[in-house]
């Protein structure tokens, strides 16, 4: 049978494709667990594939499940052989979100300030000093492990005058949580944490009047600043003691899928599994923090482009894996709600992911609210013709309505 529609928007289930042909005993399994009822199109079915001599239709390979379609491109593990588990349910978190607030800050500072000495190091001629990046990794994993929403959330509200190594850090920080909800083992979260950081320590090497220019590059000046890769590869190569998966992030992080990056042009599965990870969550990071040249976007605006980009210059498996590891509206999103009230995401619900808690701030006529509430919108009808529904209506910008979400929770 093909399901064609299901009781819930598809963002709200794992299914990597809207509309597919049931081929297995595990695929209902894995639609049973998300849906109470879905739709089937029995007759003039969508279908692909080339016909028979006899005119039936030859049947496609079987769909593997969906969590070893992602894995099974990382080769880092055997595929499961009984029952696979849902990505994102390898680790469980142990502390509430709340709870791991204070010592992930602590651990963000930490990294931050260790990554900044590093980059001013190199940047004054000294050699990098890997073993104390690498001391810095080991928290921030600790603290993901815990929760997987506190490192993040305080990773969009970073506040720094420097863009190159704030940007770093949370590459690390949605590197790691990214391999998290893929169930990867500790050993590679600590692989994607280092390449994270490292991403853009050639741009020390790059003039601060170009890092720090407003207006549009000449193609002089593009050139010049694409060399960052180069001169991050040199970097971390005369360190001499270096993971070779962490020197192909930083190699290849702004290669695409489709050919269109650089610095080498590679295509596809070309350009290896952890620099594809790399250069979701640089494009991601990067469009959620505000540059010098453009201003920050909405995280929800953010997965828009992202998806947009999905199968051309990013590979579509790993784009729908990083909105289920990250959340269309991750903790600290600003949103307006379907009453007109504004409020603050405070905690993801991570089968329906348009359904998260949120913190209301203003009430409808965009002024204080008298009390703060917390909202859980999974508990709420989301139909708009129950009058007790109550929905997110529209992701906004950061810092509107001069909002800054770290008052209410940080």
């Amino acid at each position: 049978m093909y399901v064609s529609r299901l009781d819930r928007p598809w963002l709200e289930t794992p299914f990597l494709f809207q509309g597919f042909v049931i081929k297995n005993q595990q695929e209902i399994d894995e639609l049973r667990r998300f849906c109470q009822h879905v739709y089937v199109q029995a007759k003039n079915r969508p279908h692909s594939g080339k016909e028979r001599s006899n005119g039936t239709r030859a049947r496609p390979p079987p769909r593997r499940s969906i969590v070893n379609r992602v894995l099974g491109a990382l080769r880092t593990r055997p595929a499961p052989v009984k029952s696979d588990p849902q990505p994102g349910e390898f680790y469980a978190d142990t502390v509430d979100v709340k709870d791991e607030l204070a010592p992930a800050k602590d651990v963000y500072v930490q990294a931050s300030a260790a990554l900044g000495d590093a980059m001013e190091h190199v940047r004054r001629g000294g050699k990098l000093d890997l073993s104390t990046l690498e001391s810095a990794v080991d928290p921030m994993i600790e603290s993901l492990l815990r929760n997987r929403d506190a490192m993040t959330w305080l990773s969009r509200m970073k506040q720094t005058d420097d863009y190159t190594y704030g940007h770093s850090v949370s590459c690390a920080i949605y590197a790691i949580a990214f391999g998290r909800h893929l169930g990867l083992p500790k050993e590679d979260l600590e692989t994607l944490g280092l390449g994270g950081l490292l991403l853009d320590i050639g741009k020390t090497r790059i003039p601060k009047t170009l890092l720090s220019k407003t207006g549009k590059l000449t193609s002089e000046e593009m050139t010049l600043m694409r060399s960052h890769v180069h001169h991050s590869e040199a970097i971390v190569v005369e360190n001499g003691h270096v993971d070779a998966r962490v020197l192909a992030m930083v190699q290849s992080h702004h290669e695409r899928y489709d050919r269109s990056g650089y610095p080498q042009g590679l295509k596809g599965p070309d350009i290896p599994v952890f620099a594809r990870i790399a250069g979701i969550v640089d494009f991601y990071d990067a469009l959620i923090t505000p540059r010098v040249y453009a201003p920050a976007v909405s995280a929800f605006d953010a997965m828009r482009a992202l998806n947009k980009r999905s199968n051309t210059e990013f590979q579509a498996e790993m784009v729908e894996q990083f909105i289920q590891a990250v959340g269309v509206f991750p903790n600290g999103a600003l949103v307006e709600l379907s009453t007109g009230e504004v409020g603050v995401v405070v905690e993801q619900n991570r089968l329906r992911r348009l359904r998260p808690k949120v913190t209301v701030i203003l009430n409808r006529d965009k002024q204080t609210a008298s009390t703060v509430a917390t909202i859980d919108l999974q508990t709420l009808p989301s139909e708009p013709r129950d009058k007790e529904a109550i929905w997110i209506d529209r992701a906004l910008e950061p810092g509107a309505y001069g909002i800054d979400p770290a008052d209410y929770y940080l």
